[in-house]
């Protein structure tokens, strides 16, 4: 685990902004970049992703493969389904409030982890900053 940069806090700045799926207020894993210390993990165990046990996960993504095919996007997932997950973009990870750990971008990495039995993805991963 090293703890990023101010200049590579950017590049998950750019991620959310682009692709991120913040939850809304009240939700334990909603904040603002600010609101962590980022690092890059390069073995995050999907198994410590809230929201959804492993079956969970898998049917999800299942259900998402099926839709791809439905909408005429068959191959859509392919990379993540096929390729080494070394090469994917890191999945944005934040601690909850809860202290559990939530996705920002990245559900179909983890998804693709999960339904291929990769238990380990690289990680953007904010740890929560203790209010002042």
């Amino acid at each position: 685990m090293r703890r990023l940069e101010p200049d590579e806090v950017l590049i998950a700045e750019k991620l959310v902004q682009e692709h991120g799926d913040r939850f809304k207020a009240g939700h334990p894993g909603h904040g603002e970049i600010k609101d962590f210390t980022w690092y890059l993990v390069d073995c995050m165990a999907v198994s410590e992703i809230a929201l959804g046990t492993e079956e969970d996960w898998s049917t999800w993504m299942k259900k998402e493969m099926e839709r791809a095919a439905a909408e005429g996007v068959p191959d859509r997932y392919k990379t993540f389904l096929e390729s080494d997950p070394k090469g994917w973009d890191p999945t944005v990870i934040v601690e909850g409030t809860d202290s559990r750990f939530y996705v920002w971008v990245g559900h179909h990495r983890v998804g693709a982890a999960v339904f291929r039995a990769i238990p380990m993805i690289d990680a953007l991963v904010g740890l929560r900053r203790p209010k002042p």
